[in-house]
């Protein structure tokens, strides 16, 4: 719809029941019903709220639930016979009715005016009874018109209209009790009228909700006038490209030109790889006029050592491996390995998504047909310091993951399912429902259910055997603590012995049902199941699934882009909607397509134009945050950075074998410990998560005054330019010197060797190593013309090599991916 000013009529539908601003205008015999209408209602003029009686605490010593979901709590508040706020003897003499409208004392003030449609609603529906609602209705349907909306000009006006349908059949307006709300009210606003009125150029949603149902109308004012016919035209080489494109059309933005060869392979690079490509690498590929170059470097890259432990480090953080948090399987940092090295061992085969989720959601700790004692014996031998047995089988399932202490309870089980498979926050749930949610607490209730059973212990059929063997081990009765306990069970397993190892089991259904509810599924009869999380883990993968692939594609476009199609990326609700959801339904049925293939989706994402566009912006997109119409400026993640500064200072050798030799490289090191005191400074200040909450915005790539100090003069940096082993020690060499260094004391530089100047480095080649080192790419003529006068006006080559590597590390361009 494109609105004009005088826009604001809304033909009626005869099949509509009319708006309750409508039908209690006036006195009518009409009943209204609680759920459909007291309640609504109430939710509009903000009486559940947080602010007021929906608090915690209430207002006044009264109190509703929040936001007004819980109709048998706020029935009796309303109707309790000793609080006067309804008298059924005296409708006009309720406190529901005197407070608002100014008859008596009213904290909230006047809310509404005496025979106004508000008060005639709830006075009649006190006359009536003030009847509950008994048997709940379920809105099928909440329709909002129109669906979308376009300005062309500041101040235009557009009237809404919200229909619910019932599972009963009934169609009616209630436009009057629906909370509406702009997310970005620079944009547009709407008013009590429900009438929409444009602020500023730009792109948001207006978000309608209604009883459980939530609905998201986009709206738009374009930044230009380069919209319609008038849209230049723009290449889109794929299907991201086209919807890209067209979203990018309707708000007349145009997108930036196609980034250089050098700044790609620098961004693909530390993408896929977390890998600064060496000087060779970028040398070849700038000179390389194959059409197809940028294509084969994106398989290239996915076959490397450092797409598999990158990519392992970034799916064992999402999904939880902490080994303070693994303590309860008595060796905590065997078991955080192993984890590592499980999901290290599916990155490389190239294992589904689906298939990873399955290893880790199924997990019992025993094997079919395994009994307790050949368990602890094959447990053992996984931790032994001879001869260990590999533990990343991929018949072998994660159990470690139900042993996690921080999902002890059903509740924060459903928690970290939702968070990191569903991309879905249930935390509000857990108490009431959001109004720009769906999710009620009886959702999430039910839904907790499906993990009730699963516990982390002793498995009842394997008491007796674990028992027995933690009496054969003696530990004296006195001494029998937790600590010791660990301790010596550590010596034992560490020989290749069995101990009372716990295990992750189902328990046995009980005789009485147990419902639980699939999220926006049907009801099912756990006990009907010898596993519960078997029908959970087939609604999960299952294609119509409306959470599992769109949550992992969402993941992988933010971390290509800094910023989710639905953002934050572990907030996906109908109250969050996708800037682009025509983009994140094509990759989401793509990648179901594939199989739930993650190099597929690695590939479409990086081959697409949009994320090969440069940095540079125009006048139409500068200020484009949302819609990818540029690449954003990334500060590079924790373990990227502190390996891009060892690479950038290490010798040509080791410079070269960065992506396939791997060993000692932040981004395959898992500490033992991941707290944030032994995670190591670096990584602690550049944002490594320590995965000890269930949130992607713990890996944080914020900048701060101790990362600009770590970099301007932390030992650790001045030692990483001056090692033994690092470039200017190699330079030194070439230059017939010998570096000797004091770290922050400057260098001496003494003459050694007799080495004829045709076989010495330039000052033009050093400088042109140096950026190509750090910034990947060839200083421009200017700054080659810089670097070498400052090189000649040092007392030797390697001070000024040194001080122009430390001034490269320093500027926002290595820092960045760009």
């Amino acid at each position: 719809v494109r609105p004009t000013s005088d826009n604001l009529s809304v033909a009626a539908d005869p099949d509509v029941l009319a708006s309750v601003s409508r039908r209690f205008k006036q006195r009518t015999d009409e009943v209204p019903d609680f759920q459909r209408h007291v309640v609504p209602m109430l939710g509009t003029l903000g009486c559940n709220g947080r602010a007021c009686h929906g608090s915690f605490q209430g207002k006044g010593g009264f109190s509703l639930s929040l936001f007004g979901y819980d109709f048998i709590a706020d029935h009796a508040a309303l109707t309790d016979e000793f609080a006067g706020r309804v008298q059924l003897d005296d409708p006009a003499e309720s406190l529901l009715l005197l407070k608002p409208t100014g008859g008596a004392e009213h904290g909230g003030g006047k809310r509404y005016q005496v025979g106004s449609w508000q008060y005639n609603l709830l006075s009649r529906w006190i006359e009536a009874g003030a009847p509950a609602a008994t048997d709940l209705q379920v809105a099928v349907n909440l329709q909002i018109t129109p669906s979308e909306i376009l300005f062309r000009n500041k101040g235009q006006r557009v009237k809404l209209t919200a229909v619910v349908t019932w599972d009963d059949g009934r169609r009616e307006d209630v436009t009057q009790l629906a909370r509406m709300e702009v997310i970005d009210d620079q944009v547009a606003v709407v008013g009590f009228d429900a009438v929409l009125t444009s602020r500023g150029s730009g792109d948001t949603h207006l978000i309608v909700s209604y009883d459980k149902a939530v609905v998201a109308v986009p709206v738009i004012q374009p930044v230009s006038r380069l919209t319609g016919r008038k849209y230049p035209a723009v290449p889109t080489p794929t299907q991201i490209d086209k919807l890209v494109v067209a979203k990018l059309s309707k708000l007349g933005i145009v997108p930036a030109a196609l980034s250089g060869d050098a700044d790609f392979l620098r961004r693909v690079f530390l993408d896929i790889s977390g890998t600064l490509p060496s000087p060779e690498q970028v040398e070849s590929f700038v000179n390389d006029a194959s059409t197809d170059k940028r294509s084969r470097m994106i398989d290239e890259l996915l076959d490397t050592t450092a797409y598999i432990d990158w990519w392992a480090m970034r799916l064992t953080d999402l999904s939880g491996c902490n080994s303070q948090q693994l303590g309860s399987t008595d060796m905590n940092s065997p078991a955080a390995l192993q984890w590592q090295a499980w999901m290290r061992r599916r990155v490389a085969d190239n294992v589904g998504w689906d298939k990873i989720a399955a290893g880790l959601l199924l997990a019992n700790s025993r094997l079919p047909g395994q009994t307790y004692d050949e368990y602890v014996w094959e447990q053992s031998s996984f931790q032994t310091n001879k001869h260990r047995a590999e533990f990343t089988d991929l018949d072998r399932p994660m159990h470690y993951y139900w042993a996690r202490s921080d999902i002890s309870t059903p509740q924060n089980k459903a928690l970290s399912f939702g968070y990191i498979f569903l991309g879905v926050r249930l935390q509000c749930a857990q108490c009431h429902k959001h109004p720009f949610d769906q999710w009620s607490k009886q959702d999430f209730d039910d839904f907790t259910q499906f993990f009730s059973r699963l516990r982390w212990g002793t498995a009842p059929d394997s008491a007796d055997a674990h028992n027995a063997l933690r009496n054969r081990l003696g530990v004296p009765e006195k001494l029998d603590t937790a600590a010791l306990r660990r301790q010596m069970y550590m010596r034992v397993s560490a020989e290749g012995l069995p101990i009372p190892w716990r295990e992750v089991y189902v328990n046995a259904a009980g005789k009485d049902p147990q419902t639980a509810r699939l999220l926006g599924g049907e009801a099912l009869d756990l006990n009907q199941f010898d596993d519960p999380r078997e029908p959970l883990f087939a609604w999960l993968v299952d294609r119509d699934n409306p959470y599992f692939a769109r949550a992992f594609v969402n993941r992988i476009w933010h971390h290509y882009f800094g910023r989710g199609l639905v953002d934050p990326v572990d907030d996906i609700s109908a109250g969050n909607p996708a800037s682009n959801e025509p983009l994140l339904d094509y990759l989401a049925h793509g990648f179901i397509e594939s199989g739930f293939d993650i190099k597929w989706l690695h590939r479409q994402i990086a081959n697409s134009r949009t994320y090969q566009l440069g940095w540079q912006t125009n006048q139409t997109n500068r200020n484009d945050e949302r819609h990818f119409s540029h690449v954003r400026l990334r500060r590079l993640q924790a373990e990227v950075l502190v390996d891009a500064i060892f690479q950038a200072t290490a010798s040509d050798e080791r410079n070269r074998d960065f992506l396939h030799n791997t060993d000692q490289r932040k981004i395959t090191l898992h500490p033992g410990n991941l707290s944030p005191s032994s995670v190591g400074y670096a990584l602690a200040i550049f944002g490594k998560p320590t995965r000890s909450v269930n949130c992607d915005c713990e890996r944080s790539t914020q900048p701060t005054l101790l990362q600009s100090l770590y970099v301007k003069n932390d030992k650790e940096i001045l030692e990483q330019i001056e090692r033994k082993d690092g470039w200017l020690a190699g330079i030194a060499r070439q230059l017939g010197e010998e570096l000797k260094s004091e770290t922050g004391r400057g260098i001496i530089v003494p003459a050694k060797l007799d080495i004829p100047d045709d076989k010495k480095p330039a000052s033009e080649e050093i400088v042109r190593q140096a950026y190509l080192r750090t910034l990947s790419r060839l200083p421009e003529d200017q700054e080659l013309d810089r670097g070498v006068a400052h090189l000649r006006l040092c007392e030797s080559p390697i001070e000024g090599a040194r001080e122009l590597i430390w001034a490269l590390l320093n500027t926002q361009e290595f820092i960045t991916n760009h």
